[in-house]
């Protein structure tokens, strides 16, 4: 996929996200936190802000260089990097060995939450929602992410849903099928909820293989299984349905993981997901 057809392909990237009867007011209205981003540079290839809820302060720049979007985002002292190319579709992570806790990672979910509720409501006039057979799709056809709010919101929403304990580190994710297969990666390989599909993940009770329709609902935070991303969430987000994504929610469901996984049994499976939470929905995987 070049790049002067991504943003053709982005323009329908919320039209998947019709999982929730909530209008955009009633999804706010539950929201505690009423602060919206402040971005001191919002343009097509650069992206510059701070964000802050009740406990802690995060500032991000997302920024174009040399083909790269190069993102950081700073939480109380602590850096995390992602360097994104849309060309090759791989993603170098440089976490400087951090270890977010709870509430810190829940600021960049927040964050990545209200920055895609700060894009759709730039571009949509949601006064009129509807809950039943009208489920926004004509609003979210229209709807278009530039690469670098894709990158800042799926990047945030990804490192969010890191496992308990886990330690950002550096590594390196290339968009090669074959190989990443031999390292039990399925690539970014689409899924279709209401389909069955054989899952293959390991944990400290030995490897499992199981099949799981996509989509069903796990109970609790786990209601929408084969979905990138917490539960299910808000509609107008993007977000991708992939076998990666499907195995990690297997795995942390199985393990009883509060809010994603644990990083002795589920870790490896929340690596191999990281290029499906940026670019599946770019590569056409909107369940």
């Amino acid at each position: 996929m070049r790049r002067n057809t991504l943003l053709l392909v982005l323009s329908g990237i919320l039209s998947m996200f019709l999982f929730s009867c909530q209008t955009v007011e009633e999804a706010q209205a539950v929201e505690t936190i009423t602060r919206l981003p402040l971005l001191d540079i919002h343009e097509e290839t650069h992206m510059k802000g701070q964000f802050q809820d009740e406990i802690h302060q995060l500032s991000f720049e997302v920024k174009e260089d040399n083909s790269f979007y190069h993102l950081t985002a700073e939480v109380e002292g602590k850096i995390l990097e992602a360097l994104v190319s849309y060309e090759n579709f791989s993603i170098h992570f440089n976490g400087h060995e951090n270890m977010l806790s709870a509430t810190e990672m829940k600021v960049l979910n927040k964050a990545a939450i209200k920055l895609a509720e700060r894009v759709y409501n730039s571009q949509v006039d949601n006064s009129a929602g509807h809950c039943g057979n009208d489920t926004h799709e004509d609003e979210a056809s229209a709807i278009t992410f530039t690469e670098a709010e894709n990158t800042l919101v799926r990047v945030l929403d990804y490192w969010s849903n890191a496992p308990e304990g886990y330690v950002f580190g550096e590594r390196s994710i290339v968009d090669q099928f074959e190989e990443n297969q031999r390292r039990g990666n399925d690539g970014v390989s689409c899924i279709r909820r209401g389909r069955s599909y054989s899952l293959q993940y390991d944990g400290s009770r030995g490897n499992t293989n199981v099949t799981r329709t996509a989509g069903y609902n796990g109970g609790g935070s786990y209601g929408c299984m084969g979905r990138c991303g917490g539960n299910c969430g808000r509609w107008w987000i993007p977000s991708s349905w992939t076998l990666d994504c499907f195995e990690h929610d297997e795995c942390s469901l199985r393990y009883g993981a509060s809010g994603g996984s644990s990083d002795p049994n589920c870790g490896d499976e929340f690596n191999e997901a990281a290029d499906d939470w940026t670019f599946g929905v770019i590569r056409g995987c909107r369940g």
